[in-house]
């Protein structure tokens, strides 16, 4: 069984711009909230891409793909308006895959003394997975570390075999990557 992680092109997009200070912790500038950050609006004249990143990491939605999503994912995903024209999306899903930092060797630099959270975390891919054997096929998964640098830190987003392979047939922009196990 092949999993995949989903890429895209940049959106042009800087989905934190806006977000409140609070929200990060001052000396690393890790995301330290217990909630969650969408913001109401992203100022966003065209989205041309139904899949796309903004450049601090998060996967931005067409309406169509968000339908898309809502109708063959077989795991529990939630959306959250942030756009209203064009109408954009980021998703949440529920279900965690666990990400092998040792087969992969992943860095974790510069452990924050103020928050405990990591600096940066680099060395995403190629992905690899304690838990592959478990995504289900037609499910989407976010990985347990999320990847980057202070503001910037995001979770990969694992699809299984059967959704990763409707997905790409669909949708020409994204990318998918073998995920290892």
């Amino acid at each position: 069984m092949t999993n995949y992680a989903i890429f895209s092109a940049d959106a042009d997009i800087d989905y934190y711009n806006d977000a409140p200070e609070e929200l990060f912790c001052s000396s690393c500038g890790s995301y330290i909230s217990s909630k969650s950050y969408f913001p109401s609006e992203l100022m966003v004249k065209s989205l041309k891409k139904d899949f796309s990143y903004s450049y601090d990491g998060q996967l931005i939605l067409s309406r169509k793909a968000k339908v898309f999503l809502e109708e063959n994912s077989s795991t529990e995903l939630r959306f959250h308006k942030v756009n209203s024209t064009p109408e954009a999306f980021v998703i949440e899903a529920l279900g965690k895959a666990i990400f092998d930092s040792e087969k992969r060797k992943t860095r974790f630099i510069s452990k924050c003394d103020m928050c405990g959270k990591f600096e940066s975390i680099v060395g995403s891919t190629p992905p690899f997975l304690k838990n592959s054997c478990e995504i289900e096929q037609m499910g989407v998964y976010f990985t347990d570390i999320q990847f980057g640098s202070g503001k910037e830190k995001s979770p990969l987003i694992i699809v299984g075999e059967k959704l990763g392979k409707m997905l790409k047939k669909a949708f020409k922009e994204i990318d998918l990557e073998e995920v290892r196990g």
